[in-house]
């Protein structure tokens, strides 16, 4: 695992400690997600550090819906 790597991990267990105990932190995938009704809050660390000497981290912040899942899932399946 590279230096960025472990960055990133450790920067998302950082923005993890920092919200509040709902919200919890997956390094395999580096996201944040807290249970909402009907879905989660998620928070995805995305970043780029190939062939650079810098590390670039974007956040993004959305919902994800249950029931939105399962159609997607459903629809895949065809």
């Amino acid at each position: 695992m590279s230096a960025a790597d472990n960055y990133k991990k450790q920067l998302g267990q950082e923005i993890a400690n920092l919200f509040d105990s709902d919200f919890k932190f997956y390094k395999s995938k580096l996201e944040l997600k807290r249970k909402r009704a009907g879905g989660f809050d998620v928070i995805v660390l995305s970043g780029s550090h190939k062939w650079s000497p810098n590390i670039d981290v974007s956040f993004y912040f959305g919902r994800n819906f249950d029931v939105a899942r399962k159609i997607e899932k459903a629809l895949s399946v065809n």
